[in-house]
């Protein structure tokens, strides 16, 4: 057990540094590419699945970065039409 949770500590250590990456990018195209007429950039992080307490943990949004999830699969017709 202990070699996974190390593991998972260094996905989430590799993780934060790729945020703080993007992070800092972005902050370097919104102050010396952005023209005067556009908005401010963001990222988007597509996940195939996303563990929403860490997303608000990182605080991304703070640095224009969001993370949306895609489906892999598509679920039952049940959930598109409200009856899930």
């Amino acid at each position: 057990m202990g070699a996974k949770k190390s593991n998972n500590t260094n996905l989430a250590i590799q993780n934060a540094a790729m945020i703080d990456e993007s992070a800092l990018f972005n902050r370097v195209v919104d102050e010396h590419e952005r023209l005067e007429n556009e908005e401010t950039p963001i990222w988007i992080i597509l996940c195939a699945s996303a563990n929403r307490k860490k997303v608000e943990m990182m605080n991304m949004d703070l640095s224009g970065i969001a993370v949306a999830e895609y489906w892999t699969e598509l679920p039952p017709k049940a959930v598109f039409e409200g009856e899930d």
